[in-house]
């Protein structure tokens, strides 16, 4: 309530001054310009005595404290996810002062193991949360879904491995669109990794040394290659900490750790800290909004236009044999940003359900997939299910997936537990009929 009226009483400030007096009354100018340095003055005298925080508002660091505290083995966390949150200020910097500039949002640099093109943002958020990671001084591997092969981080016995999708949704940079990092924190099972020395004898080319941040980045020791990708093929239900970024109208970070529910934390710009928003999340059970590309409805399957035919037509159950329709108690409204983070946290808020299919190919075939299981899928499925939620491929679990490769791809449906349950529930029946 407190941070409420000072943020009402600043913006009755900020329209005092907005006010622009009549041009017919020159001789009244005066009085009103030194009225306003007056209101000016205050507004300054407010916002030093008040600032932008409330002074009970708790720090992401201060949360994480008393979280782990219950979880003393989980306590090397704290550093990781530290690390993971002042990358995500700096991307935010960057976003924000890239969509100013324009040119390198838009300027491609190179293709990445995707087979997509890079812009320099993609390549600089890359590197600042890798770099990030291994100042933790507890990150062994990092696996970036802008790396053909996972990086390691030397010097140490380090307890973690970390996989990132550095800036989902860049292209949305230019047009002023929300974009968002994503992250997932795994147990090192293996131990640390070998030395260096061990690690480029291996009759391979040796691995090339990350210098691409200025001097004092790169504190962590970070190398590009010459890990070991089994570290990071483990089940998203392994993972002990999860999160996102939203970079939008404001930057939040969204975090679960193991045990714990979702929290959402928002930047305070001139804090330069990320502070509690609210509650934990709940996703409610049941929601109105619909997140799928209905451009690609003509090349889903049956089974998944049939539900969300008979979802949008308020209908669920109507395609089913024999029919078993439930009526939805709320209208559906369409919503697709285009940036996965984003259409994510809008179901995250609100409820409803987000779904990438699996489309056909020109060959007839069926693809895969489009979004990645390891850096976007399994730790957006903790996120989600930490607040109440679900998340399946259609047929299971995401989190119950077996990892066959470090850039597999799957199907998603992600959000309310019941319409994600309907989902499953009509892959069953259309592979019965």
């Amino acid at each position: 309530m407190r941070a409420a009226r000072v943020l009402l009483a600043g913006l009755a400030l900020l329209a005092a001054v907005a006010f622009v007096p009549p041009s017919s009354a020159p001789d009244r100018l005066g009085r009103w310009q030194r009225s306003q340095h007056s209101v000016i003055a205050k507004l300054g005298a407010f916002q030093t005595t008040h600032g932008a925080v409330a002074p009970d508002a708790r720090s992401f660091a201060q949360h994480l404290r008393t979280q782990l505290h219950e979880q003393p083995a989980l306590a090397a966390l704290q550093p990781v996810l530290c690390s993971v949150a002042e990358a995500c200020r700096d991307i935010s910097r960057l976003v924000r002062h890239s969509a100013v500039g324009g040119e390198s949002a838009e300027r491609s640099v190179a293709v990445n193991v995707q087979g997509e093109l890079q812009s320099e943002m993609d390549v600089e958020a890359n590197r600042l949360l890798k770099a990030a990671l291994c100042r933790s001084g507890h990150v062994a591997i990092v696996a970036s879904e802008e790396d053909a092969v996972p990086s390691r981080c030397g010097g140490g016995r380090r307890e973690f491995a970390a996989v990132i999708d550095p800036l989902d949704g860049s292209a949305n940079v230019a047009a002023g669109l929300p974009t968002g990092t994503i992250f997932g924190v795994y147990r090192h099972p293996l131990g640390p990794p070998p030395p260096l020395a061990a690690a480029a004898s291996t009759g391979s080319a040796p691995p090339t040394r990350f210098d691409a941040a200025p001097s004092g980045v790169n504190g962590g020791g970070l190398v590009d290659g010459g890990a070991d990708e089994a570290t990071v093929l483990q089940r998203g239900s392994e993972l002990v900490a999860a999160g996102y970024c939203l970079y939008s109208a404001a930057t939040q970070l969204v975090v679960t750790v193991r045990g714990h529910g979702a929290h959402i934390f928002s930047l305070d710009d001139a804090a330069g800290d990320f502070f509690v928003s609210g509650p934990p999340l709940r996703l409610p059970a049941d929601g109105p909004l619909f997140c799928f590309n209905d451009a690609y409805s003509p090349r889903w399957e049956p089974v998944v236009a049939a539900f969300a035919h008979d979802l949008k037509h308020q209908a669920l159950g109507a395609s089913l044999q024999p029919a078993a329709t439930r009526a939805s108690p709320r209208k559906v409204s369409a919503r697709y940003v285009g940036a996965l983070v984003a259409d994510v946290h809008n179901v995250l808020r609100h409820g409803g359900i987000f779904g990438y299919p699996a489309t056909r190919q020109t060959d007839g075939s069926l693809s895969r997939g489009k979004l990645r299981l390891v850096y976007e899928a399994n730790p957006l499925a903790m996120v989600v299910r930490a607040a109440g939620g679900a998340a399946s491929d259609g047929r299971g679990a995401i989190l119950d997936k077996a990892v066959r490769e470090v850039h597999e791809r799957t199907p998603l449906f992600i959000g309310s537990a019941s319409l994600v349950a309907a989902v499953e529930e009509y892959v069953r029946h259309f592979a019965a009929s």
